[in-house]
């Protein structure tokens, strides 16, 4: 569920206060390295606009969302099935601190900048030298959110046959991007090898 969440990072904050809902999206950086053992208690960094008046409270829900197709009925070449949708998501539950010092600030966004430059070829950094860009700390708010509870869904066809399933493997290998991830999720899944499968609920 880690790796879901480090894979697809960019994700829903939400909170409730007063009976409202609210939710805002923005990326997460995992502050918890992914293994095949139980982690320490996994945290998550990440910061809004001043002005957005979430988070306001102290529990929150982060949801992220994996690979996901629509399944057509027509792929399983029988009479009697429907359409459905095949996804992989994961909900963190956990209890927010806002971080004040200006140090810690900057902290965590040479550490979000870092995680999301990683792979290009010029790599940008944060030039804290800059006044101007110094000053735009005053224009954000950053925060910790511990992490109390993962909850983790892989559907991924498990209800149907094994030739069901390979038809449906078949047809998304052909497909786009979001298809074929689905397709590589199900065929791990199919030999027992489902990606991130530790601690995950699944149906």
């Amino acid at each position: 569920m880690l790796r879901v969440i480090s894979e697809n990072s960019f994700g829903n904050l939400i909170t409730c206060e007063d009976g409202i809902p609210n939710v805002t999206h923005i990326p997460f950086v995992l502050d918890s390295p992914w293994t095949e053992h139980i982690p320490n208690t996994p945290e998550l960094l990440f910061h809004v606009a001043g002005a957005n008046p979430q988070p306001g409270v102290n529990s929150a829900l982060a949801v992220f969302h994996g690979p996901h197709a629509y399944i057509s009925p027509s792929w399983y070449e029988e009479e009697g099935t429907v359409p459905t949708w095949n996804y992989v998501a994961v909900h963190a539950r956990g209890n927010l601190q806002e971080l004040t010092d200006p140090d810690t600030v900057r902290r965590v966004l040479d550490r979000t900048v870092a995680e999301y430059e990683a792979h290009r070829p010029n790599p940008y950094t944060v030039d804290w030298d800059n006044a101007r860009l110094d000053r735009m700390l005053t224009g954000i708010r950053c925060y910790r959110m511990t992490v109390h509870e993962l909850e983790g869904k892989a559907k991924l066809s498990q209800n149907h046959s094994a030739e069901r399933r390979d038809r449906v493997i078949k047809n998304l290998a052909a497909g786009d991007y979001m298809d074929r991830e689905v397709a590589r999720w199900m065929q791990a899944d199919r030999f027992g090898d489902l990606p991130g499968e530790s601690g995950a609920s699944r149906s």
